[in-house]
């Protein structure tokens, strides 16, 4: 790896993330090679891959990270597709596959091609007799969405398209079935199935039903907490109002940075106040579980106030600007969710 075109703290975390022995990649490897019988080891092209996603890592610690959230993701499914017995027929053609070719396999990990840029893509080159992982140019996505395109692009890897060398520079043409947005044009890949949820005695059709099983994450591949809860959804935010003192708490520490930005940007003038600061003091606090992280916002009077908190504000903002939804309330507690990724 060039030390030229990758900073060193990538070099770091290469090291101690990636090549380590006690790696979760070393992991997953071993777990698939003791059912296969045969090697699958992943090559990453860092320089091209940090040249392509840098813009997504302004903190760099979460880059090589992500590379191996999806690396991980690549051997856990394909571990499962072939522990499944309502696979076996495909596993029998993908073991004739490995047979036929001498020596270890490789599985490239590169940039995906530049026409298909927020998700993972795979595939096998009959050429070359590498698999290619292709990471796309977008912020991570959830590990029920990797799984699901990991698990499309395997369904259909035996298929007679011309191979690709997984380089983003080149056999654009060889990746026109895959649209921008991540999903296949074939019909029968395309459609997720739909179905019928009932919630509270109502149906809601089209709801989509996530794998009833999926693995937990590795400890050493989950980000700081405080990089970690900004892309985990759903998000978690309660509000409590007890006397003349109010604390939201939020898993979003974006949503309460806007809420207490916006408080103090509006915030009135006490006239009784020799000081003239505003009625309200508003306080970001840092967490108690990491350093770094804010998790709370406290709202309280500077000076003796005669007028109580009015919630009704803080609570329309919640819903109407922040988009939280109600879940439960119960006399001065609120509590709200968000299952859309916030920015």
């Amino acid at each position: 790896m060039s030390t030229e075109s990758v900073p060193l703290k990538i070099h770091v975390d290469v090291r101690d993330i990636w090549d380590s022995s006690t790696s979760t990649i070393k992991q997953s490897s071993s777990s698939l090679t003791k059912v296969l019988g045969h090697q699958i080891t992943a090559e990453a092209e860092w320089p091209a891959l940090w040249n392509e996603l840098k813009d997504h890592f302004p903190d760099k610690s979460g880059f090589v990270l992500t590379v191996s959230k999806y690396t991980v993701a690549w051997y856990e499914v394909l571990l499962a597709r072939v522990e499944d017995d309502a696979h076996e027929e495909w596993t029998e053609r993908f073991l004739e596959m490995l047979n036929a070719k001498n020596g270890g396999v490789v599985l490239k990990v590169e940039p995906c091609p530049g026409n298909t840029k927020t998700r993972p893509i795979t595939k096998w080159n009959k050429n070359t007799g590498q698999f290619f992982l292709g990471i796309p140019k977008s912020d991570l996505i959830s590990q029920a969405r990797i799984t699901t395109f990991l698990e499309k692009d395997l369904d259909n890897l035996f298929e007679d398209s011309p191979a690709s060398t997984g380089s983003p520079d080149d056999g654009d043409a060889e990746w026109a079935h895959v649209s921008g947005n991540g999903n296949v044009n074939d019909k029968s890949a395309r459609e997720i199935p739909q179905v019928k949820v009932e919630v509270n005695g109502v149906v809601k059709p089209n709801e989509v039903l996530e794998p009833l099983t999926r693995r937990l994450p590795a400890l050493e591949l989950l980000a700081r907490p405080n990089e970690l809860f900004k892309s985990t959804a759903p998000h978690i935010l309660m509000v409590n109002h007890r006397g003349d003192k109010m604390t939201i708490q939020c898993s979003h520490e974006p949503s309460l940075e806007l809420l207490a930005n916006y408080l103090k940007k509006w915030g009135k003038t006490n006239p009784n106040d020799s000081l003239r600061r505003p009625v309200y003091k508003i306080d970001l606090v840092e967490s108690d579980f990491s350093f770094g992280l804010i998790d709370s916002l406290t709202i309280e009077p500077h000076t003796n106030y005669p007028k109580g908190i009015n919630p009704t504000l803080i609570l329309s903002f919640i819903e109407g600007v922040l988009g939280y939804t109600m879940v439960e309330t119960s006399g001065g507690y609120w509590m709200y969710r968000s299952t859309s990724l916030l920015k």
